[in-house]
């Protein structure tokens, strides 16, 4: 089933403290809920790699694709973004997949309706964009909840 959903996938990569370290996003346009996910975790991985970080935790909030991600079979999967993801997962580095709640992923959610190039080109923020400053002062002490729109 092909939803309507943010034209953007987005992501952050933290260090272990919750910091910022950087932030992408990037136009898609409509996909599955499922594929939408997947291009982020795909693009999350490939940046993290990029930038040579040794020990990640990617975090999804879908358990559909965490399912797939994990599976056994991921390397022989039937969908080339399971499979893309599983190369990763066989690079020589600490990977793990945590199942995180949604509302924790509110930061993530707002950086989507940022302005990603329409190109399709990913944009990184090495410096958080300043209306996220106060939500990830707050998100620090867990789940928060608030409508904002990113101008």
């Amino acid at each position: 089933m092909v939803h309507s959903i943010p034209p953007a996938l987005s992501g952050l990569i933290r260090d272990y403290e919750e910091s910022w370290l950087l932030g992408f996003n990037k136009h898609l346009g409509i996909f599955s809920i499922l594929e939408a996910e997947l291009w982020r975790i795909l693009e999350g991985l490939r940046l993290a790699w990029l930038h040579r970080f040794e020990r990640v935790q990617c975090q999804t909030d879908s358990s559909e694709a965490y399912d797939l991600i994990t599976s056994l079979d991921a390397s022989s999967s039937s969908i080339y973004l399971v499979r893309a993801i599983a190369d990763y997962s066989s690079k020589s580095w600490m990977l793990d997949y945590v199942l995180i709640k949604r509302e924790t992923n509110f930061v993530a959610d707002l950086l989507a309706k940022s302005y990603p190039a329409l190109d399709g080109s990913t944009s990184i923020y090495y410096v958080a964009p300043t209306p996220l400053l106060p939500i990830l002062v707050k998100d620090l002490h867990g789940p928060y909840s608030l409508d904002i729109v990113i101008p």
